[in-house]
């Protein structure tokens, strides 16, 4: 009997080891805080869906054992607002998720994010990293940050030297009205002086003319969300001109249709002298497949003109997209996001993302000349060129909401065409402003 009791007591003693040793493994795995993040699935084909995954990688490593992030899969589509509004409803927003500035700023309004400013103040060396315009447009009136600027843009003007020379053209114009002179040229010459598509590119262009007038840049900030458009003189005068490129045959027949590839492929092909779009153009287009292989060894990329000479400006996307979280309760979980931030905003990732994906980044960077050559020449000199910019703004796509560019696609061509005037198409684009906020 007493040796049963003994057999059933060292019985117990080793169930009672392994049952300690195995709560302590699912302690161990427990300790260990796990966010999930969406749109960072890895890509063949996006550069920066693969560059976000690769990042989610590179932490998990860094972190092991004490973060890790699990990627989730998006399931919304190209215009996604609808689809984390539902997320947000149901309480299922990811810990780390990307999308517009414009859209979180709508998103905001669920109660669903988690303000981002309390962190940066704590932490004021992360804060200072940042360019001083990287938050401008994930912030509100009451100072409350919805996101982290993933990368911050100088957004120029692509030509083509072999077509400028071809029609006399020496160098980029300087003011907009030599900026006419040269289309004219162009065209007399048999080449498309600018390629447009009545949605991203036009509005760049738009946004341009507004940006390099005194007054413009405020507008494009601040002013664009609070309508009447058509009582500005600013913004009229830069819509009339843009539309004079229009009646004038300067643009490509196809200008209209509000899809960029109408825009991209006359530039692509050698059509068109002029287009005017991001970094990420390099990498994707020009040095793509649907480009001849010398088209990049022709194009020059320039800062836009100025209304006078020597007040060039740049369209400045600090936060066209955003890294945003909706955990708003959870307090470890919080940390573990606020980490995965600070982590894909500091310097050597923001370089690695930059070689990976053409597009800068939203940190003040000191590079060395081995780090320099790794970039993009093309791209990068506009970055050091955007310095003597006299005027930096942003696109007026990310100080509206989504009904300003449907609005605008609707109505752009019927304008165009004499069939609006100038006040009607801008109350039109107030309008849509106004009507959905």
């Amino acid at each position: 009997m007493a040796k049963r009791l003994r057999l059933v007591a060292m019985i117990l003693a080793v169930l009672g080891i392994a049952a300690v040793a195995s709560a302590a493994r699912v302690g161990a795995k427990s300790s260990v805080i796990t966010i999930t993040c969406q749109l960072c699935e890895p890509s063949a084909t996006d550069a920066f869906s693969q560059s976000r995954y690769q990042v989610v990688q590179a932490f998990n490593r860094k972190y092991k054992g004490k973060y890790e992030v699990k990627v989730q899969h998006f399931g919304g589509a190209a215009d996604d607002l609808p689809y984390f509004n539902r997320l947000a409803l149901a309480n299922r927003l990811p810990d780390i998720f990307v999308s517009q500035s414009t859209r979180l700023q709508t998103l905001s309004k669920t109660g669903k994010l988690l303000n981002i400013a309390p962190f940066l103040a704590k932490d004021k060396a992360w804060k200072s990293s940042f360019y001083p315009d990287a938050f401008r447009s994930l912030t509100n009136p009451k100072g409350q940050v919805w996101g982290v600027a993933e990368q911050r843009d100088i957004v120029g003007i692509y030509y083509d030297k072999a077509l400028f020379a071809k029609a006399g053209i020496s160098s980029f114009p300087a003011t907009w009205d030599q900026f006419l002179a040269d289309c004219k040229k162009l065209k007399e010459a048999g080449v498309i002086p600018f390629a447009m598509d009545g949605d991203w590119v036009t509005q760049l262009m738009w946004a341009n003319l507004i940006g390099t007038q005194p007054g413009g840049a405020a507008f494009l900030f601040s002013g664009i969300a609070k309508g009447n458009y058509a009582g500005n003189p600013v913004v009229v005068k830069a819509t009339e001109f843009l539309k004079r490129l229009h009646t004038l045959g300067y643009v490509n027949t196809d200008a209209f249709s509000g899809d960029y590839p109408n825009a991209a492929n006359p530039f692509l092909q050698s059509q068109a002298a002029m287009i005017a779009n991001g970094p990420w153009m390099v990498q994707a287009d020009i040095k793509g497949k649907s480009a001849p292989a010398s088209l990049y060894s022709q194009v020059g990329y320039a800062l836009p003109p100025g209304w006078t000479a020597g007040a060039r400006g740049a369209i400045i996307l600090s936060a066209n997209a955003g890294w945003a979280s909706g955990t708003v309760k959870d307090a470890a979980k919080q940390q573990a996001v606020i980490a995965f931030m600070k982590f894909t905003t500091s310097p050597a990732i923001q370089l690695q993302r930059t070689i990976a994906t053409g597009a800068y980044w939203p940190v003040k960077l000191k590079l060395t000349a081995r780090q320099i050559s790794k970039l993009e020449p093309l791209t990068y000199n506009l970055v050091k060129n955007s310095d003597r910019a006299k005027y930096l703004y942003p696109h007026a796509k990310y100080g509206t909401l989504q009904p300003f560019s449907d609005a605008w696609k609707n109505y752009w061509p019927a304008y165009v065409q004499g069939q609006m005037s100038t006040s009607d198409f801008l109350d039109k684009l107030s309008q849509a402003e106004l009507g959905a906020k």
